[in-house]
């Protein structure tokens, strides 16, 4: 089965992945899918086992790719029909799913967001070996203002993992800079193991400082037709059939940013001019960001 080279769009949490995929997704040539959450094992089985033991709904995603591209639309009865179709190939390779769902799309280019992979490198690996000819686009945002949207969504989960926490302080507090710094350094590290297959770096301020400039060059990257037709389509990614809630059996598939896009006290914390010296909001002692991050962040042309 020969189809062209999936992009994986590769994002520290709450750094727009999800929404970049709803854009492209509306473009005619591509089919974009919600998170897939593939990489944690090395074969279906290990998936659903994973999945069964994990926190979240981490299949949702998958269930409501799987019933779209193969059963024709999203509702609870192909989201069964999906689960059964994963349970009844147990033994397939990650590599073999991915194969599969290419399949399901073609001629359209797959096009994958994923802001989890990048926090673990044995993810990002595995995904190097399922799918060695995929591009990777990077997008980032500014530290300040990844954290100030995702410290106020972390505070309201039940469950935080513990490296989201600084560990320096008594209880630990929550970090979003831990996140971005580790997601954002492994993507890089990523990438420079593929040298034959170069990758794209985007920025969430770019997109949104010019959406049709920033789609126009992804496009052009990707070797797809863009013209106003196109644009128009890409702008209006509200109708990507990904971006709503799903039915109840997989209702979710996208970071909870997507979800919150519209949201007052989202576009409240958005808000305002980020900057690398600033105090960091979310920290009780308002301390500053860490050598680290500041340096990578400079590197992506923050300040």
């Amino acid at each position: 089965m020969s189809t062209a080279a999936p992009l994986f769009i590769f994002s520290a949490p709450y750094c727009g992945a999800s929404r970049l995929a709803a854009m492209l997704g509306r473009h005619p040539e591509v089919c974009a899918l919600p998170e897939l959450s593939l990489f944690v094992g090395d074969d279906i089985g290990e998936l659903l086992e994973i999945a069964e033991f994990s926190h979240g709904l981490m299949l949702d995603g998958l269930l409501r790719a799987i019933a779209q591209l193969a059963f024709g639309e999203q509702g609870d009865v192909q989201i069964q029909q999906a689960r059964d179709w994963l349970e009844q190939r147990p033994q397939w390779s990650i590599a073999a799913l991915l194969q599969q769902l290419r399949g399901w799309a073609q001629p359209r280019l797959l096009v994958i967001p994923d802001a989890q992979a990048p926090l673990r490198p044995v993810d990002l690996q595995r995904c190097a070996q399922a799918a060695p000819d995929a591009r990777y686009l990077h997008l980032t945002r500014h530290p300040y203002t990844q954290g100030a949207l995702f410290a106020p969504a972390l505070k309201e989960r039940q469950f935080v993992p513990t490296d989201y926490k600084d560990h320096s302080h008594k209880p630990p507090q929550i970090d979003p800079q831990i996140p971005w710094l580790r997601a954002n350094l492994n993507i890089l590290r990523a990438q420079a193991a593929k040298p034959a297959v170069p990758g794209l770096a985007i920025t969430a301020e770019a997109l949104e400082a010019d959406v049709d400039a920033t789609l126009t060059r992804i496009c052009h990257w990707l070797g797809l037709k863009v013209g106003t037709a196109e644009l128009s389509l890409m702008r209006d990614y509200r109708a990507w059939p990904f971006l709503q809630l799903g039915p109840t059996l997989a209702p979710l598939g996208l970071e909870a940013e997507a979800y919150q896009m519209d949201d007052a006290r989202y576009r409240r914390h958005a808000a305002g001019t980020p900057t690398l010296s600033a105090p960091m909001p979310w920290k009780p002692d308002r301390s500053g960001f860490s050598t680290e991050v500041r340096e990578l962040a400079a590197t992506f042309g923050y300040r």
